[in-house]
């Protein structure tokens, strides 16, 4: 499916530029992964662990050549990012905890090298890790087909809204905001003084409202440089 580059490719490059971070909280995931890894020929001291969302910023900050990320920190990560323009960006290589099409695009329009579905084993987790760290994209062939739809209609989309009033409140933008930084339903209450379920009922107009597909997107449209 894609030239791969071999074990003696991998293990010649720095270690330094060879680091792999591997973010999650699933131990059962984390489990696979690092077998994997282990089975692409990297040895072990190049796999950063981050089993917590706030450690996020620290080891973006070290710098790495490639993070296997969560979905669901896709958003914090991003947030890190654009904080800090001129921190090292490492490729990433996202395993999706619903393998929803217009998720996968989001993710791939944030830059993404690569994407996984929930139930990707070690073999497959490991061609995809080869495929990124050999400066390929690479993306399951059930669903090339797919996000190239998904990708050329939300490209559409995008620019017939370009330059149109989103029609969001105050305060709908300042939760905007709030998911872009990777907050939760509850942090954001307690950030601007209202309940979670208040928080909630304004995430669901902002949805309907923005035509975006969920949480994810609306972060990933929050950390888009045309709404900063």
């Amino acid at each position: 499916m894609h030239p791969l580059a071999t074990d003696d490719d991998l293990l010649a490059l720095p270690c330094a530029g060879n680091d792999i971070v591997l973010a999650t909280p699933d131990p059962a995931w984390a489990d696979i992964a690092l077998d994997a890894l282990a089975s692409c020929g990297l040895r072990p001291g190049p796999v950063r662990r981050v089993a917590e969302v706030g450690e996020i910023a620290g080891e973006l900050a070290r710098g790495a050549r490639l993070w296997l990320v969560d979905e669901d920190w896709i958003a914090p990560l991003l947030a890190h990012r654009r904080l800090e323009p001129g921190a090292p960006q490492p490729d990433m290589l996202v395993r999706f905890s619903h393998f929803v099409t217009p998720r996968v695009v989001a993710v791939i329009e944030s830059g993404a090298r690569g994407c996984l579905p929930p139930e990707a084993g070690v073999t497959e987790a490991r061609e995809a890790v080869r495929a990124v760290l050999g400066g390929e994209l690479w993306l399951s062939r059930r669903l090339f087909s797919a996000v190239l739809t998904q990708v050329q209609e939300h490209a559409r989309k995008r620019e017939a809204c370009e330059g149109a009033d989103d029609g969001l409140t105050e305060r709908q933008r300042e939760i905007v905001h709030c998911v872009g930084r990777g907050m939760s339903n509850k942090q954001i209450g307690r950030h601007l003084g209202i309940s979670p379920t208040t928080v909630k009922t304004h995430l669901h107009n902002i949805f309907e409202r923005l035509g975006v597909g969920g949480r994810t997107m609306l972060a990933l449209r929050a950390n888009d440089s045309r709404m900063g």
